[in-house]
């Protein structure tokens, strides 16, 4: 049986006191020394002092905030700090009975992650990381089947183009997305040279020792006009190249939106991810 929202974010929020309550510990004690719970009560605005328990995770948070510049800020960056207050107020919804959507739910998870990679929680991330997921694939596997080949740009009725314009900018006949997630990142969507090059970096930050090597081997079966190479490390290999964000790797830029996302699945598949790592949103 499937885990609900709120059993995922309660799950989220012992892995988040798991992880941050032996680095709070150690910062702490070394600013403060052996009785730094008592040193760090603070009086809130209605005079009373909150309660002092280094295995809850609102003290734990509050700690990081109210010791946030002269301690934590050393360490930590300001997005870091903004997930600290978001978390605070999962923290608070969970306590007050409130209720997750699956957008909540997947946006506590994604933050509680990331605050925990901050912190070198390492273990604690991952399993955090298991539960988003494993919730994104419950959500794709839901989808009504027209719905997920959409998402996954795979429509029956998507036009694919193959003529590229003489600007060697992608004539984007296709059906523009408003936005995309790539590996739980929600990224506004500029343009599909943009989405692909994006989705070049996340998979060469995760296979950087053999992606060029794989990624070189990439074709695009529904293109017959088209002979140079996809990606390399050479621009002349490439038609019309575009820097990809990585420091000497090229990629092609005259093609369709349609042909940006099947590339994107491609390569996504090509080094061993799914499908659901990446969810086109369409307008």
């Amino acid at each position: 049986m499937s885990l609900t929202n709120d059993e995922r974010v309660y799950k989220a929020i012992k892995l988040l006191v798991e992880g941050l309550a032996p680095f709070v510990d150690r910062v702490c004690r070394a600013w403060f020394g052996d009785n730094w719970p008592d040193a760090v009560q603070r009086t809130d605005q209605g005079g009373s002092s909150y309660k002092v328990n280094p295995e809850d995770l609102l003290f734990l948070l509050k700690v990081m905030l109210d010791e946030w510049k002269p301690i934590f800020s050393k360490g930590l960056s300001p997005k870091d700090r903004n997930y600290i207050f978001e978390l605070r107020s999962v923290r608070n919804s969970l306590a007050h009975n409130e209720r997750f959507s699956t957008d909540d739910t997947l946006r506590a998870l994604d933050s509680a992650k990331r605050l925990l990679k901050a912190v070198a929680a390492d273990n604690q991330a991952i399993k955090v990381d298991e539960l988003y997921q494993d919730l994104l694939r419950q959500q794709f596997d839901q989808q009504p089947q027209d719905t997920r080949h959409q998402a996954s740009g795979h429509s029956e009725s998507t036009n694919y183009s193959t003529k590229p314009t003489n600007s060697g900018v992608s004539r984007e006949v296709d059906k523009r997305p408003i936005n995309y997630t790539i590996f739980g990142v929600f990224k506004p969507w500029r343009s599909g040279i943009g989405m692909w090059a994006d989705v070049v970096q996340k998979v060469h930050s995760r296979h950087k020792h053999d992606f060029l090597e794989r990624a070189k081997k990439l074709q695009l079966e529904r293109s017959s006009h088209f002979h140079g190479k996809l990606i390399s490390d050479n621009p002349q290999d490439i038609s019309r190249p575009r820097d990809s964000g990585v420091n000497g790797i090229y990629i092609e830029r005259s093609l369709t939106i349609s042909q940006l996302i099947e590339l994107a699945y491609k390569l996504l598949r090509m080094f061993g991810h799914t499908d659901s790592d990446l969810v086109i949103h369409w307008d």
